[in-house]
């Protein structure tokens, strides 16, 4: 988040000093479901008491332009489409890119998308992926190609592997 004001900083000339942000805070808790709107408000003060301009910013990424304190956001993001890779070299999984699939070897799975959580679906909040590959792997890697609707966020909440017998 960036507050913006005018000021030309003058060495020995008091009266002209940066903006101080005191606080960014949500109507919401973590976590939230996807869908949910969380609006953040931003307060903050300037020495001089000249009117301020805000500007919320995500991963570096303006999200807004300049001006209002709250900014509202949609929790759509979330895992849609991956693929899923295992690989016995250290070297790959050190350069874990997604576009570089050196010495990594694709597995099937049973699926590869996720729905799309939101709070009017009525569905498990959770998939099991069963993979059918017969080699044990040192390293696996879940390479997001997209998701649903943020194209900022991007994730998992829980990975557990377990064996099936």
């Amino acid at each position: 988040m960036l507050i913006r004001r005018h000021f030309v900083p003058s060495a020995g000339v008091p009266g002209n000093y940066p903006p101080v942000l005191t606080s960014l805070t949500p109507d919401l808790t973590s976590p939230q479901p996807a869908g949910a709107t969380i609006t953040f408000t931003a307060i903050g003060s300037d020495p001089e008491g000249d009117a301020l301009q805000y500007q919320f910013y995500v991963d570096g990424v303006a999200q807004t332009g300049f001006g209002s304190n709250s900014w509202a956001w949609e929790t759509d993001a979330g895992v849609k489409d991956f693929t899923i890779q295992g690989s016995n070299s250290a070297t790959a999984f050190a350069n874990l890119t997604y576009a570089d699939n050196t010495d990594w070897t694709d597995i099937t799975a049973n699926i590869s998308a996720m729905t799309q959580h939101t709070e009017g679906y009525d569905g498990a909040i959770w998939r099991t992926i069963e993979l059918t590959n017969d080699v044990a792997y040192k390293y696996y890697a879940i390479k997001c190609a997209n998701n649903h609707g943020d194209g900022n966020n991007i994730g998992l909440r829980r990975v557990v592997f377990k064996k099936l017998v």
